[in-house]
Protein backbone atom coordinates (compact mmCIF):
# COMPACT_ATOMS: atom_id res chain seq x y z
CA UNK A 1 0.00 0.00 0.00
CA UNK A 2 0.97 3.91 -0.99
CA UNK A 3 -0.04 6.62 1.76
CA UNK A 4 -1.06 9.17 -1.34
CA UNK A 5 -1.92 9.50 -5.00
CA UNK A 6 0.41 11.91 -6.65
CA UNK A 7 -3.04 13.88 -6.92
CA UNK A 8 -3.85 13.51 -3.04
CA UNK A 9 -0.28 14.72 -2.66
CA UNK A 10 0.11 17.57 -4.45
CA UNK A 11 -3.15 19.20 -4.23
CA UNK A 12 -3.83 19.22 -0.37
CA UNK A 13 -5.69 22.22 0.55
CA UNK A 14 -4.36 21.76 4.27
CA UNK A 15 -0.50 20.94 3.50
CA UNK A 16 0.96 21.42 -0.18
CA UNK A 17 4.11 20.22 -0.96
CA UNK A 18 7.44 22.32 0.11
CA UNK A 19 9.58 23.76 -3.00
CA UNK A 20 12.46 21.29 -2.13
CA UNK A 21 9.54 18.25 -1.99
CA UNK A 22 8.16 19.53 -5.48
CA UNK A 23 11.83 19.70 -6.91
CA UNK A 24 12.08 16.07 -5.60
CA UNK A 25 9.25 15.27 -7.40
CA UNK A 26 9.82 16.48 -10.28
CA UNK A 27 13.32 14.92 -10.37
CA UNK A 28 11.89 11.92 -9.48
CA UNK A 29 9.40 11.55 -11.86
CA UNK A 30 11.59 12.13 -14.84
CA UNK A 31 14.34 9.44 -13.70
CA UNK A 32 11.56 6.92 -13.43
CA UNK A 33 10.55 7.72 -16.72
CA UNK A 34 13.82 7.81 -18.24
CA UNK A 35 14.03 4.26 -16.67
CA UNK A 36 11.10 2.87 -18.24
CA UNK A 37 11.99 3.79 -21.69
CA UNK A 38 15.36 2.79 -21.08
CA UNK A 39 14.53 -0.80 -20.44
CA UNK A 40 12.08 -0.68 -23.88
CA UNK A 41 8.69 0.33 -22.63
CA UNK A 42 6.41 3.13 -23.04
CA UNK A 43 3.88 3.65 -19.85
CA UNK A 44 1.08 5.44 -21.89
CA UNK A 45 -0.91 5.93 -18.91
CA UNK A 46 0.32 8.52 -16.94
CA UNK A 47 -1.58 10.65 -14.80
CA UNK A 48 -2.09 11.96 -11.41
CA UNK A 49 -3.46 8.55 -10.27
CA UNK A 50 -0.78 6.56 -11.59
CA UNK A 51 1.55 7.74 -9.65
CA UNK A 52 2.00 6.84 -6.13
CA UNK A 53 3.85 9.12 -3.01
CA UNK A 54 5.21 7.87 0.30
CA UNK A 55 7.35 10.00 2.73
CA UNK A 56 10.78 9.00 3.72
CA UNK A 57 11.26 10.53 7.07
CA UNK A 58 14.69 9.29 7.83
CA UNK A 59 15.78 10.86 4.60
CA UNK A 60 15.35 14.40 5.20
CA UNK A 61 15.53 17.67 2.53
CA UNK A 62 17.50 21.02 2.84
CA UNK A 63 14.04 22.59 3.88
CA UNK A 64 13.94 19.67 6.57
CA UNK A 65 10.68 18.17 5.14
CA UNK A 66 10.66 14.15 4.37
CA UNK A 67 11.39 12.92 0.81
CA UNK A 68 8.70 12.01 -1.39
CA UNK A 69 8.96 8.47 -2.66
CA UNK A 70 8.08 8.38 -6.74
CA UNK A 71 6.80 4.90 -8.01
CA UNK A 72 4.68 4.60 -10.92
CA UNK A 73 2.42 2.02 -11.16
CA UNK A 74 -0.23 0.74 -13.69
CA UNK A 75 1.80 -0.93 -17.07
CA UNK A 76 -1.80 -1.65 -18.51
CA UNK A 77 -1.37 0.24 -21.32
CA UNK A 78 2.69 -0.06 -21.93
CA UNK A 79 3.59 -1.07 -24.83
CA UNK A 80 7.37 -2.25 -25.83
CA UNK A 81 9.05 0.05 -27.87
CA UNK A 82 11.48 -2.75 -29.75
CA UNK A 83 11.45 -5.49 -32.11
CA UNK A 84 13.66 -7.70 -30.01
CA UNK A 85 11.00 -6.99 -27.02
CA UNK A 86 7.97 -7.39 -29.58
CA UNK A 87 8.80 -10.33 -30.63
CA UNK A 88 10.11 -11.96 -27.24
CA UNK A 89 6.28 -11.17 -25.79
CA UNK A 90 4.31 -10.79 -27.96
CA UNK A 91 1.31 -13.88 -28.04
CA UNK A 92 1.08 -13.70 -31.27
CA UNK A 93 2.96 -16.38 -33.34
CA UNK A 94 4.06 -13.97 -35.70
CA UNK A 95 4.37 -10.06 -35.78
CA UNK A 96 4.10 -8.16 -39.22
CA UNK A 97 7.21 -7.10 -40.41
CA UNK A 98 5.82 -3.50 -41.26
CA UNK A 99 4.97 -3.47 -37.31
CA UNK A 100 8.33 -3.66 -36.28
CA UNK A 101 9.55 -1.56 -38.93
CA UNK A 102 7.33 1.06 -38.03
CA UNK A 103 8.70 0.85 -34.32
CA UNK A 104 8.85 3.02 -32.07
CA UNK A 105 6.08 4.22 -33.87
CA UNK A 106 2.73 2.19 -33.10
CA UNK A 107 -0.93 2.56 -34.38
CA UNK A 108 -3.05 3.33 -31.48
CA UNK A 109 -6.63 4.43 -31.59
CA UNK A 110 -7.95 7.66 -29.88
CA UNK A 111 -7.65 7.77 -26.18
CA UNK A 112 -10.24 8.60 -23.82
CA UNK A 113 -8.78 8.30 -20.18
CA UNK A 114 -7.28 11.31 -18.47
CA UNK A 115 -7.63 13.82 -21.95
CA UNK A 116 -6.00 16.69 -19.67
CA UNK A 117 -2.68 14.56 -20.19
CA UNK A 118 -2.74 13.87 -23.62
CA UNK A 119 -1.24 15.68 -26.44
CA UNK A 120 -3.39 16.39 -30.15
CA UNK A 121 -1.51 13.36 -31.47
CA UNK A 122 -4.12 11.03 -29.39
CA UNK A 123 -7.01 13.33 -27.80
CA UNK A 124 -10.41 11.44 -29.85
CA UNK A 125 -12.05 14.55 -31.76
CA UNK A 126 -15.36 13.42 -30.33
CA UNK A 127 -16.37 11.40 -27.51
CA UNK A 128 -17.53 8.26 -29.92
CA UNK A 129 -14.08 8.92 -31.37
CA UNK A 130 -12.68 5.06 -31.98
CA UNK A 131 -10.81 5.18 -35.85
CA UNK A 132 -7.42 4.08 -35.79
CA UNK A 133 -4.84 7.33 -35.61
CA UNK A 134 -1.75 7.96 -37.59
CA UNK A 135 1.39 6.28 -36.23
CA UNK A 136 2.41 7.36 -32.79
CA UNK A 137 5.32 7.49 -30.91
CA UNK A 138 4.46 6.26 -27.61
CA UNK A 139 7.55 7.56 -25.89
CA UNK A 140 6.76 11.65 -27.14
CA UNK A 141 3.33 10.86 -25.31
CA UNK A 142 4.93 10.04 -21.96
CA UNK A 143 7.00 12.67 -22.30
CA UNK A 144 3.65 15.47 -22.89
CA UNK A 145 1.64 13.34 -19.70
CA UNK A 146 5.07 13.99 -17.71
CA UNK A 147 4.68 17.76 -18.48
CA UNK A 148 1.69 17.88 -16.74
CA UNK A 149 2.44 15.92 -14.39
CA UNK A 150 5.12 18.41 -14.00
CA UNK A 151 3.07 20.99 -14.00
CA UNK A 152 0.49 20.05 -11.43
CA UNK A 153 3.04 19.05 -9.33
CA UNK A 154 4.72 22.48 -9.06
CA UNK A 155 1.37 24.47 -9.30
CA UNK A 156 -0.86 22.34 -7.05
CA UNK A 157 -3.33 23.16 -9.99
CA UNK A 158 -5.42 22.00 -12.77
CA UNK A 159 -3.48 22.41 -16.08
CA UNK A 160 -5.15 24.44 -19.06
CA UNK A 161 -6.60 27.18 -17.13
CA UNK A 162 -9.39 24.48 -15.16
CA UNK A 163 -10.51 22.90 -18.66
CA UNK A 164 -12.92 20.31 -17.40
CA UNK A 165 -11.81 16.73 -18.45
CA UNK A 166 -14.78 15.93 -20.60
CA UNK A 167 -14.40 19.50 -22.68
CA UNK A 168 -12.74 18.03 -25.53
CA UNK A 169 -13.90 21.19 -27.65
CA UNK A 170 -11.66 23.47 -25.36
CA UNK A 171 -9.11 21.00 -24.70
CA UNK A 172 -8.24 20.30 -28.24
CA UNK A 173 -8.41 24.43 -28.70
CA UNK A 174 -5.54 24.91 -26.10
CA UNK A 175 -3.00 22.12 -26.82
CA UNK A 176 -3.48 22.02 -30.99
CA UNK A 177 -0.39 23.91 -32.08
CA UNK A 178 3.39 24.90 -30.29
CA UNK A 179 1.96 28.58 -30.68
CA UNK A 180 -0.80 27.90 -28.80
CA UNK A 181 0.40 26.17 -26.03
CA UNK A 182 3.20 28.31 -25.44
CA UNK A 183 0.70 31.27 -25.34
CA UNK A 184 -1.13 29.72 -22.90
CA UNK A 185 1.75 28.63 -20.84
CA UNK A 186 2.56 32.30 -20.90
CA UNK A 187 -0.60 33.33 -19.43
CA UNK A 188 -0.81 31.04 -16.70
CA UNK A 189 2.99 29.87 -15.55
CA UNK A 190 4.97 33.47 -14.27
CA UNK A 191 8.37 31.73 -13.61
CA UNK A 192 10.69 31.63 -16.87
CA UNK A 193 12.57 28.40 -15.80
CA UNK A 194 9.55 26.64 -15.00
CA UNK A 195 8.10 27.45 -18.43
CA UNK A 196 11.22 26.50 -20.51
CA UNK A 197 10.39 23.04 -18.04
CA UNK A 198 7.09 22.27 -19.39
CA UNK A 199 8.10 24.00 -23.34
CA UNK A 200 10.72 21.09 -23.56
CA UNK A 201 7.65 18.74 -22.77
CA UNK A 202 4.59 20.21 -23.53
CA UNK A 203 4.12 20.52 -27.92
CA UNK A 204 1.91 19.54 -29.93
CA UNK A 205 4.33 18.49 -32.56
CA UNK A 206 6.12 15.29 -31.10
CA UNK A 207 9.24 16.13 -32.60
CA UNK A 208 9.60 19.57 -30.67
CA UNK A 209 9.33 17.64 -27.07
CA UNK A 210 13.16 16.20 -25.24
CA UNK A 211 13.08 12.72 -24.57
CA UNK A 212 12.90 11.79 -20.82
CA UNK A 213 16.63 11.22 -20.62
CA UNK A 214 17.31 14.61 -22.10
CA UNK A 215 14.96 15.97 -18.91
CA UNK A 216 17.03 13.84 -16.74
CA UNK A 217 20.09 15.29 -17.52
CA UNK A 218 18.79 18.85 -17.87
CA UNK A 219 17.06 19.02 -14.42
CA UNK A 220 20.30 17.29 -12.81
CA UNK A 221 22.09 20.74 -13.37
CA UNK A 222 22.21 22.57 -10.31
CA UNK A 223 21.60 25.89 -11.74
CA UNK A 224 18.57 24.46 -12.89
CA UNK A 225 17.26 23.23 -9.66
CA UNK A 226 18.84 26.32 -7.82
CA UNK A 227 16.43 28.33 -10.53
CA UNK A 228 13.40 26.07 -9.93
CA UNK A 229 13.11 26.22 -6.77
CA UNK A 230 13.23 30.35 -6.23
CA UNK A 231 10.32 29.98 -8.59
CA UNK A 232 8.90 27.24 -6.35
CA UNK A 233 9.58 29.60 -3.23
CA UNK A 234 7.83 33.04 -4.62
CA UNK A 235 4.32 30.42 -5.76
CA UNK A 236 3.90 30.61 -1.69
CA UNK A 237 2.22 27.12 0.13
CA UNK A 238 3.89 24.35 1.56
CA UNK A 239 5.97 24.29 4.61
CA UNK A 240 8.19 27.42 5.46
CA UNK A 241 11.90 26.62 4.91
CA UNK A 242 13.88 25.71 7.77
CA UNK A 243 17.54 24.94 8.39
CA UNK A 244 18.52 21.36 8.20
CA UNK A 245 19.49 20.31 11.53
CA UNK A 246 22.33 17.63 11.08
CA UNK A 247 23.53 15.56 13.87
Amino acid sequence: RYAHTLKAYATNARRHPSPCQKISLIRDMVVALSDIHESGLAHRDLSEVNIMIDEDFTNKLEDNTPRPLVRVIDFGKSVFVRPEEVQRWSIRETVPKEELDLLPMVVLVPDHGYKLYRSIMTLPRTKYDTAPLSPVDPLAEDVYSLGVLIWRTFSGKSPWNGAIEDDLKTIRYLVKSDEQIKFQLEREITGKKSRELLLKCLTANPDNRWTARQLKEWLCRPEISSELLKEFEALGGGRKRTRKVLD
